[in-house]
């Protein structure tokens, strides 16, 4: 039988949870030999787009005047057999062509718990349950969000992970200096200017703090590095897509947001055989009850600064975390896996 094209469609490639999922989606069914593609909504020079393009897969990207839109759409769509949506915002634009997705077979995965703040929302979705064949959540919590935002029922929605990309390395010990990283958006819910305060409060000898990230809390971030004169040993890299870069300089994960679902960075991470710290929030506990891969801190700057003691001071600890989370992922969350689940649900 001949493989499906198949089409993943986002709002953008701006750098984000449902975006990554798209682009690893993509990477793996190319690279097994899927025609695929993706639909963007967003512009050509958007980060994931150089990604996509660099690994030889196509971007169309689509964002003419209404009516052109909406035509070039319909003659995008009927070529692709799988139509997979990653957005809301794209279930929003499908809603005058919905006719010509009712025969494709068409996926759509709920990424987050909330919807962008448009007209049209309620009603694109009523219409999408017409043409959906299945519809995914990537945890429990966003699950159950659906049924508020769009009134479906929780029994249509199947939960399913992210997926990431495995690394075929051994857990390695970390070198000198330990490397504590954040890999985050620099927004307040992050709350990375307390990082930086715990790691100063912590004055682990040969250790560095490296950021990986930018967002409207970068000045109070770089306000708290100069306050503690620790700009020789905190690193702000910035937005960095190349995970091989990023990964190079974490020794632990460090989440200390107030809210979260399950991070993409924390799989990643887990992945490359890196344990974490975390505040206890989303699914982050719970997955920890099943492989024990992170410490956990309370929010507070202080407790932030003596769990980051104690995961430098411990290389056997260090070394049972990290197995156990590269473990986890090789399990339960290799984009492999992740692609069959969706392609099954369409076979």
């Amino acid at each position: 039988m001949t493989n499906p094209r198949i089409l993943h469609c986002v709002s953008s490639l701006q750098v984000g949870g449902a975006e990554k999922c798209a682009v690893n989606l993509l990477t793996c069914q190319h690279a097994l030999g899927y025609k695929v593609a993706a639909l963007s909504f967003g512009k050509p020079a958007e980060p994931f787009q150089s990604v996509l393009e660099s690994r030889g897969i196509r971007v169309i990207n689509n964002n003419e005047s209404i009516i052109r839109r909406l035509v070039r759409t319909v003659r995008i769509l009927k070529g692709f057999d799988v139509i997979h949506i990653h957005s809301p915002a794209v279930i929003r634009a499908f809603m005058p062509v919905f006719p010509f997705l009712m025969g494709k077979k068409v996926l759509y995965t709920h990424h987050g718990e909330d919807s962008p703040d448009q007209k049209g929302m309620r009603l694109s979705h009523w219409l999408a349950a017409l043409y959906i064949n299945k519809d995914f959540a990537v945890s429990e919590k966003v699950k159950l969000s659906v049924k508020q935002r769009y009134n479906w029922e929780p029994a249509r929605t199947d939960v399913i992970p992210n997926g990431v990309l495995l690394s075929k390395g051994d857990v390695t010990a970390p070198a000198t200096p330990f490397k504590f990283a954040c890999v985050a958006r620099m927004v307040p819910l992050k709350q990375i200017d307390k990082v930086v305060t715990a790691f100063a409060q912590a004055d682990i000898p040969q250790s560095e703090l490296h950021l990986f990230g930018d967002g409207p809390e970068r000045p109070a971030v770089e306000a708290a590095v100069a306050k503690h004169n620790l700009q020789h040993r905190v690193v702000l890299h910035g937005n960095v897509l190349d995970e091989d870069e990023i990964y190079r300089h974490v020794d632990c994960l460090v989440i200390n947001s107030t809210t979260e679902g399950l991070p993409m960075a924390l799989i990643e991470a887990l992945a490359r055989g890196k344990p974490a710290i975390s505040t206890p929030v989303g699914e982050i506990p719970n997955l920890d009850k099943r492989y024990h891969f992170c410490l956990f801190s309370k929010d507070d700057t202080a407790a932030l600064s003596e769990v980051m003691k104690t995961m430098a001071s411990s290389p056997e600890q260090w070394q049972m975390l990290a197995r156990n989370g590269k473990q986890l992922v090789e399990e339960s969350y290799s984009i492999e896996q992740v692609s069959r689940t969706y392609l099954n649900a369409v076979s």
